[in-house]
């Protein structure tokens, strides 16, 4: 049973973690059932989900709607290899997504279905209820993103976000208020260019998909070397 609230979402991430590193949990073994760790741990049904959410967001597992939370197949390099720490890093990742992602709009538009459509407008809902809770911003942000990977029907352009996390998101990492005066309306721009994208895909519409995700990473980069600039 876990003891005072350090919190105790963060004493139970703690112990899963522990868990992982010594191998009682191998890369892609389910985790316990919510039921089975309230009892374990003596927490609540919240505290459980709250450690789950913060396991997702340190790239320690990936959740599968209906199905539970399962150790990534490589959560040891994931955390050594894809934590960006500094404005650089973010920069290099942001890069790297350019390349990716532009590609994985244009599949999308071309080969989704009407469930995989849903599935991206429901994150964009997300992004906007989520008002200035930063954890709940990145998490949307992230699900859009994914989404798309999905629509794709490239199985490996999933596998590759997954594997680098939600940590791409760059105001996962960064305040967003220590974005430059003129870029205030920032989550405003972004989800007007997360809807663009999203109308461009739902319309098949290929290469404008592709061209707007494009545009929308490289914004992203030039909002970020403003920050180096500073």
């Amino acid at each position: 049973m876990l003891g005072n609230r350090k919190t105790l979402a963060s004493q139970l991430i703690e112990e899963i973690k522990k868990n992982i590193v010594d191998g009682e949990l191998s890369p892609g073994d389910k985790l316990p059932s919510e039921q089975k760790l309230i009892n374990q741990y003596g927490v609540s049904r919240t505290v459980v989900r709250e450690a789950i959410a913060g396991l997702r967001a340190d790239g320690m597992v990936v959740t599968r709607q209906g199905v539970g939370a399962f150790v990534v197949e490589t959560s040891a390099n994931r955390l050594e290899i894809f934590n960006p720490k500094t404005l650089k890093d973010i920069l290099s990742i942001l890069e790297l997504r350019l390349c990716l992602e532009t590609k994985s709009a244009e599949l999308a538009a071309k080969n989704h279905t009407d469930e995989q459509l849903e599935k991206i407008r429901a994150s964009l809902h997300q992004f906007k209820i989520a008002g200035s809770d930063f954890t709940a911003i990145s998490a949307a942000d992230f699900k859009f993103h994914m989404a798309i990977a999905e629509a794709s029907g490239n199985p490996y352009f999933v596998k590759l976000l997954e594997h680098l996390g939600p940590q791409i998101i760059p105001h996962s990492r960064i305040d967003l208020y220590q974005l430059p005066d003129d870029e205030v309306d920032f989550l405003e721009k972004v989800n007007i260019e997360h809807e663009t994208i999203f109308q461009y895909i739902a319309s098949r519409d290929t290469k404008s998909a592709s061209n707007i995700m494009q545009l929308h990473l490289e914004k992203g980069i030039d909002r970020y070397k403003k920050l180096d600039n500073n």
